[in-house]
């Protein structure tokens, strides 16, 4: 994290978003860190490896893991946050 200035006085609402932040970077730092997620994560690659030949000739990008992880973190967020999940965002 970055340093802070921590001379500024800072009103309330400033403080409750940032004790929000805390609480919701926690949440994502454990659903990342999750054996689950690693395994999951780990399988994605190996796939992504096993595979690597057709996913290059029928997606034509260089990030072949962009779409995999973005879909494997929305659903791991989702499953682990779902009470927390107000809206989605488009």
């Amino acid at each position: 994290m970055s340093v802070q200035d921590t001379t500024l006085t800072r009103s309330q609402a400033q403080n409750d978003i940032l004790d929000l932040e805390k609480k919701y970077f926690s949440k994502l730092q454990n659903i990342i860190s999750s054996q689950q997620f690693i395994d999951d994560l780990t399988n994605i690659e190996t796939e992504i490896k096993i595979n690597y030949q057709t996913i290059a000739n029928v997606w034509k990008i260089k990030n072949k893991i962009k779409v995999a992880a973005e879909r494997l973190v929305r659903h791991h967020v989702y499953m682990n946050m779902i009470k927390d999940i107000k809206g989605i965002y488009e």
